[in-house]
């Protein structure tokens, strides 16, 4: 499926993130194209995360459980972690090269995600925007990615409510 250019900026524009994914050996993606990575609605209330090139071609395109906001890539470009906007119920491990869902993550009992979280390669851990609605209070999960991203920890965020 191609996009038209009209129909790439509406996307761009009206997408809860746009990443612009380092490039890397990929059987759709030459090397020296580069790849960019939404969260988006359809007109039928359908959501996806999509991986598409800046000629609008859609390479990947992953149906969602309920609409998706933040994204992090990892800084070689081959993992992407997909966030639900808040309050969601789903974090996902994406590998790029393969087109694979490598995990499909769910908060702890009483949480919910916050959209966002960001990978540490000096410290093999992607920390995460939560919260306990029981005490009332944000939370930054620490996940160990080398451990296929298990739950390892939390810190307090400072406050009810932590995004970005």
């Amino acid at each position: 499926m191609v996009i038209k250019r009209r129909q790439f900026i509406q996307l761009a524009l009206s997408a809860s993130i746009l990443k612009v994914v380092p490039v890397g050996a990929s059987t759709e993606a030459s090397l020296t194209e580069q790849r960019l990575m939404s969260c988006r609605s359809n007109e039928m209330g359908e959501h996806f995360v999509t991986l598409f090139n800046t000629e609008g071609k859609i390479l990947w395109n992953i149906p969602l459980p309920a609409r998706g906001h933040g994204l992090n890539i990892n800084s070689d470009g081959h993992i992407a972690v997909v966030f639900a906007r808040r309050p969601g119920e789903f974090m996902w491990v994406l590998d790029l090269m393969n087109h694979e869902i490598v995990s499909k993550i769910a908060p702890q009992l009483g949480r919910h995600f916050y959209g966002h979280g960001v990978m540490s390669q000096k410290t093999g851990m992607l920390y995460t925007t939560e919260n306990d609605y029981d005490a009332a209070t944000g939370k930054i999960g620490l996940y160990d990615m080398a451990n296929g991203f298990k739950r390892v920890d939390e810190i307090d965020s400072g406050g009810v409510g932590p995004h970005e």
